[in-house]
């Protein structure tokens, strides 16, 4: 498994490098835009760090907000056959630097309109402690999940070979081999992103397109169908 994940940061590193030296914090950003920067990275919202070094930028913590109630109730499936059928149906004629949170979105949107199923997604946040000492290229993945029973299933159709567990998916990603722990909002993994943990998850809805979409929860504002803006810019950038 660590040769594999090796394997993956390898892919992850690919792409272009990018020379950015302004400060924003915004998650109202569009695909490969900055989401914030520091003296060490900058985060893009596709999911990229960059490293950098001699910035004078200061570390920025947000405010925690309230998460309200969302009324999504994700399909429960019955047998496992299932979310391995579904993992079959996942496309998989992506662009080779197709963006996690367009596969996601797509295979999650197309699922539901072919048999109605409610998926969840499920965001693998990384912390600087951990990108810092592996220079890992990533600080966030995501990718569709979904519940058989009481089993929670990701389906990552670019990384694994079938469905696994979150456990066992995030061991593709995290070559430390620690686990995860589970986190319901985003300004926890931002706030304590350089404590000794590598790793977060959090549950996300089949609508949550970016982390963006999980800040912005704590502020009051919940995606309930899917966005036309944000499938036209997945279809376009995955495929």
């Amino acid at each position: 498994m660590y040769l594999i994940a090796h394997k993956v940061k390898s892919l992850l590193c690919s792409g272009p490098p990018v020379g950015l030296a302004a400060f924003l914090f915004t998650l109202n950003a569009v695909a490969a835009s900055i989401v914030a920067q520091d003296q060490d990275l900058i985060y893009f919202s596709d999911g990229r760090v960059e490293f950098v070094s001699g910035n004078s930028q200061s570390e920025v913590k947000i405010s925690s907000g309230v998460l309200p109630k969302s009324n999504f109730d994700p399909t429960v499936l019955s047998h496992m056959k299932e979310a391995h059928e579904i993992y079959q149906r996942m496309r998989i004629d992506f662009q080779e630097q197709s963006q996690c949170t367009n596969l996601a979105h797509v295979w999650a949107y197309e699922e539901f309109k072919k048999t109605g199923i409610k998926t969840q997604k499920m965001f693998l946040f990384f912390t600087k402690k951990y990108i810092m000492e592996y220079r890992f290229p990533w600080w966030f993945h995501v990718a569709p999940m979904v519940t058989v029973k009481n089993e929670q299933v990701v389906l990552d159709r670019r990384y694994t070979t079938l469905p696994l567990n979150p456990d066992k998916w995030a061991e593709h990603f995290v070559l430390s081999g620690r686990t995860c722990k589970e986190i319901q909002k985003f300004s926890t993994f931002w706030n304590r992103r350089h404590v000794v943990d590598d790793c977060f998850f959090i549950k996300g809805s089949m609508y949550d397109w970016q982390p963006r979409d999980l800040r912005l929860k704590e502020q009051g504002t919940i995606k309930r169908s899917f966005r036309t803006s944000d499938l036209d810019r997945a279809y376009q950038e995955a495929f």
